[in-house]
């Protein structure tokens, strides 16, 4: 556990120390938490289709309906 769980689990027993003051009696005890390195949640894979980019963000029309406009990313197929 680090000095921040150290302090909650204090607490509940009621102990009341500030975080710094916890932090300086685990520093003196050399007492350490292990902390795991953290995996990347999201790998980038290949895209299947890539459309050309018709309307180059230019999204004002002269009338009304005339242009559509929508994200097909997160539409999965079944």
């Amino acid at each position: 556990m680090g000095y921040r769980m150290i302090k909650l689990s204090l607490e509940k027993q009621g102990t009341n120390l500030s975080l710094l003051t916890v932090h300086k009696y685990m520093k003196a005890l050399n007492l350490k938490s292990i902390s795991f390195r953290k995996r990347p949640n999201y790998v980038k894979g290949t895209s299947h289709k890539v459309f050309k980019n018709l309307l180059n963000r230019d999204f004002t029309a002269p009338k009304k309906n005339l242009k559509w406009c929508t994200d097909f990313t997160y539409i999965h197929s079944i």
